[in-house]
């Protein structure tokens, strides 16, 4: 129960399941996190995040945001997962910051390349936001493309 919580860790089950993290290249994932008993699923574990996002906790919306355009736990649903990347970003999540210059910069889910709104949110993943929830290796990515988009210009 305590994964919809507001305000726990977001590299939790979902973003393993999403991402395989492994942010210290050891080979093993992290732990789940605050979670007692690990949820079985990608399912069950994208329920919780549905109801972090439900009760407006930036980080859940963040992770349920990701689970829905990639389709984790359930279908893909490409314009409820943008709101909610887009909202937990301008509420400061720096990893949906993150999500939504890696979109623009590339044109995935359906938005058009904007290298200029690519910037905006790629400059607010790597410093502007307050709630710091991306990975090492998310943070070091959004800095390479920055500077790939310096670059370029």
């Amino acid at each position: 129960q305590r994964a919809a919580e507001p305000g726990l860790p977001f590299r939790s089950g979902l973003h393993q399941l999403l991402f395989n993290d492994d942010d210290d290249g050891d080979g093993r994932r992290p732990p789940l996190g605050p979670m007692t008993t690990p949820p079985r699923s990608a399912t069950s574990i994208a329920a919780w995040y549905e109801r972090s996002a439900a009760a407006r906790d930036p980080m859940g919306m963040a992770a349920f945001g990701e689970a829905l355009l990639h389709g984790v736990g359930g279908s893909t649903d490409t314009s409820l997962g943008l709101v909610l990347i887009t909202e937990a970003a301008t509420n400061g999540s720096d990893f949906a910051a993150y999500t939504l210059g890696k979109a623009f910069l590339e044109g995935n889910f359906g938005l058009t390349k904007d290298p200029v709104r690519a910037r905006f949110w790629l400059v607010k993943a790597v410093g502007d936001c307050k709630l710091k929830h991306m990975s090492e290796s998310g943070r070091a990515n959004a800095t390479r493309l920055l500077r790939e988009l310096d670059a370029a210009e």
